[in-house]
């Protein structure tokens, strides 16, 4: 009944209650917006594009996305390497992209400073990211204001139902830069003859994803079978489920949110992109990105249970708005509009002064060095992309 009922208010608009809330679909009305008394609670939803200035690379562009450059991993296809099964058999690629991209290296942006000016202002309701880096925390955002959909470096489990035990990024660190492939050390002992397995998971669709915490693994010894659980952080590969806080935060936040932004991603993956979807029919949405995306048709979305797609430029746009380029660039011409840009740049100053400090260098971010200090270009919300422009 509730998927009928979606269904028919979404595309046949029965049932429906669409109340138009920006005066314009453009950057400036999405500014009036938020400083009116209607929007209270802000959800973000983020994706690799609002951390590539930090120097870490997307997933898709071409050729500087992180699939066009896994050629020295040997994979059979570049999504092996976040495939469960193919880490169960080969964990070394992924152990080793993992240092790569290991927490501690990289500063939060522009984008990140942003959100966290959000929670400042009381605005911020969650953030919902895909990804792994751990820079919304570095930032300055708390667990309790994070949904990390696809999970995080910043803790490491075993998930065997004797064990279940945590492990620190420091440990996790170190096991990566000795270049030891990290095994639980609490499950190196003799257990039941039988493989040990994962625990079942429900699967409900083709596109959910599972949190790996503990792979298992039984290899032949003269007393028995030995359990080597294999423990990596705490991230989500494809082919299994998500942490139990993304559908329970879900549930709540997005029958009360007032403005989705949504920044850095291509909505490619589900059942992330579905949040999109999930948020009352009047609720304004802004996309930052370098380009559009989301536009599913709304019955196709329905029909696949991926909520219904966003509405850029038909005669019935209501709530939409695209600002295309770059995410810093959207998050300082928004905050110009807000009148927060000085705050905002001068927070990014303060904050990489302090990681500077802490680490003793004083590496900028390879492309935001100076953008605190560069005003953004004439932003708006586009209604047409350009050949060069690519996915984040």
């Amino acid at each position: 009944m509730d998927f009928l009922r979606s269904l028919f208010s979404q595309t046949l608009g029965l049932g429906s209650q669409k109340e138009r809330l920006l005066d314009e679909l453009t950057l400036e009305g999405v500014v009036r917006y938020m400083q009116s008394e209607r929007c209270q609670r802000v959800i973000c939803l983020v994706g690799a594009g609002i951390s590539t200035s930090a120097g870490i690379p997307d997933f898709r562009s071409p050729t500087t996305g992180l699939y066009a450059n896994l050629e020295k991993y040997h994979l059979p296809y570049p999504e092996a390497i976040f495939e469960i099964g193919y880490f169960k058999k080969h964990p070394e690629p992924f152990f080793a992209l993992a240092k790569e991209l290991y927490p501690g290296q990289f500063k939060p942006t522009i984008c990140h400073y942003f959100i966290r000016l959000l929670k400042e202002k009381g605005l911020l309701l969650r953030c919902y990211t895909q990804n792994i880096d751990t820079l919304e925390r570095v930032a300055g955002l708390e667990p309790e204001d994070l949904v990390e959909a696809h999970g995080t470096f910043y803790t490491s489990h075993c998930t065997s139902q004797l064990c279940r035990h945590e492990y620190t990024l420091g440990w996790m660190k170190e096991k990566l830069f000795s270049e030891v492939t990290p095994k639980c050390e609490k499950c190196q002992s003799v257990v039941k003859p039988a493989p040990l397995a994962p625990r079942p998971v429900p699967r409900p669709s083709w596109a959910q994803w599972v949190l790996p915490l503990c792979l298992h693994v039984t290899v032949s010894s003269g007393s028995g079978p030995v359990c080597l659980r294999v423990s990596t952080s705490d991230i989500i590969f494809f082919g299994e489920n998500l942490p139990s806080r993304f559908f329970s935060c879900l549930q709540s936040d997005f029958r009360k949110v007032d403005l989705l932004i949504i920044m850095g991603t291509s909505l490619q993956v589900q059942p992330f992109a579905s949040l999109i979807g999930k948020a009352p029919l009047s609720t304004p949405r802004l996309l930052i990105n370098k380009e559009k995306t989301g536009q599913t048709d709304p019955f196709l979305g329905m029909m696949m249970g991926l909520g219904g797609g966003m509405d850029f430029d038909s005669k019935k746009a209501y709530r939409d708005v695209a600002w295309l380029g770059d995410c810093d660039q959207g998050c300082l011409a928004l905050a110009d509009l807000l009148g927060w840009k000085k705050e905002l740049e001068d927070l990014v100053r303060k904050e990489h002064a302090h990681i500077d400090a802490q680490s003793g260098s004083s590496t900028p971010n390879p492309t935001t060095a100076a953008s605190p200090r560069t005003s953004p270009p004439p932003g708006k919300a586009e209604a047409k992309t350009t050949d060069g422009e690519k996915p984040q």
